[in-house]
């Protein structure tokens, strides 16, 4: 129900906390707060074997839709996928129960599964509790007390009979620390193949795999569109293939440039604060990981020359031309996908990119 900070995930929060806790001791002004049941990163295992419960296939699998679509579980894939919706536990409550209680210890992470909850907040100065938000099917609550290890911040209270699904703590710290650690070393190997990453230090690397976003595209879908001003976003294709298609005022549309795993793009419009040069369409299915402007700035500021160096510019024909090269009217890419039978032709620098 909210973003997580962009450099650390939860557990990180927790160690954080957990410092200056010990340095408030020493100082003698100890932080006064409620309990809270979460666990520290230490006695964190992500080796252990989650709970199971029985689930019927619709079940399973509208759990499975609903915890994809979430944030908080967007890179648990695969089998731990499957584990984590087999962990949750399913419970039937009647209208008027109260699910979550404000100043409480946070202990489970729910799914509404059906019903309807309200979602009530008692002001500060302890006048009556106001509902803030009404929830139904497929509403999730819960999250903020464990990823924060702080007590409860509203009240839950079911408005009809309804059913929930709920995740304990230790399950729910588990799982994210067992897909962090997956995401970070599965990312991690492959920024190290990205040209452009290949002169950082592994512990720059390791920052930028840390704050990657993972979008999924069908095919046509764009990925960016050209014109558009509001470019915050610098792309790295994950899986997949990609194409740029430059939209010529007088004449057809033309594909410039073909991405492959590895390949990435939106950097100039970043670098030079201008709209984007063309679209980038998604070719097939695929996957990309981005980074916003401020990660950019902060984690690729050392590369920004080099990136400049390697930026594409547009001919009259519509290809793109990198230093050194010169344009051949008659060099035609490919409109069909990639195989491997099929060569794509390659131009002299790997660093060639259109955002």
């Amino acid at each position: 129900m909210g973003d997580m900070p962009e450099d650390q995930g939860p557990v990180d929060e927790a160690e954080q906390e957990r410092q200056e806790e010990q340095k408030r001791q020493k100082r003698g002004t100890r932080k006064r707060r409620g309990s809270v049941s979460a666990p520290p990163t230490a006695t964190i295992d992500t080796n252990l074997e989650l709970r199971k419960f029985e689930k019927s296939p619709e079940n399973l699998e509208f759990l499975k839709q609903t915890l994809a679509g979430n944030f908080i579980f967007s890179e648990v894939r695969g089998a731990d996928q499957e584990a984590l919706a087999c962990a949750f536990e399913e419970m039937r409550q009647p209208a008027g129960y109260t699910v979550m209680k404000q100043g409480d210890a946070g202990d489970n992470y729910y799914v509404l599964r059906s019903g309807t909850v309200e979602i009530y907040v008692t002001p500060k100065d302890g006048g009556d509790p106001i509902c803030v938000l009404t929830l139904t099917d497929k509403g999730y609550f819960g999250e903020l007390a464990l990823m924060y290890h702080a007590p409860r911040a509203a009240s839950v209270i079911c408005k009809t009979d309804c059913v929930l699904e709920a995740l304990d703590g230790t399950s729910f710290h588990t799982i994210l620390r067992r897909s962090g650690m997956n995401k970070r070393q599965e990312y991690h190997s492959f920024l190290r193949e990205v040209p452009i990453m290949q002169n950082l230090e592994p512990s720059d690397i390791g920052k930028i795999a840390d704050v990657l976003v993972r979008q999924e595209f069908k095919d046509g879908d764009h990925i960016i569109r050209q014109g558009d001003e509001d470019a915050e976003t610098f792309y790295i294709l994950y899986e997949g293939f990609a194409r740029a298609i430059l939209d010529k005022k007088d004449g057809p549309s033309m594909e410039v440039k073909r991405y492959e795993k590895g390949g990435y793009f939106g950097e100039l419009a970043l670098i030079k604060n201008v709209p984007r040069a063309s679209n980038v369409v998604a070719i097939g299915d695929c996957v990309v990981v981005s980074i916003d402007r401020a990660a950019f700035v902060r984690l690729l500021g050392s590369q920004v020359e080099e990136l400049r160096r390697g930026s594409a510019e547009y001919t009259t024909t519509g290809q793109i031309v990198t230093p050194g090269d010169k344009a051949d009217p008659n060099d035609k890419l490919p409109i069909t996908v990639p195989n491997e039978q099929e060569e794509v032709p390659k131009k002299k620098s790997s660093c060639c990119v259109v955002s």
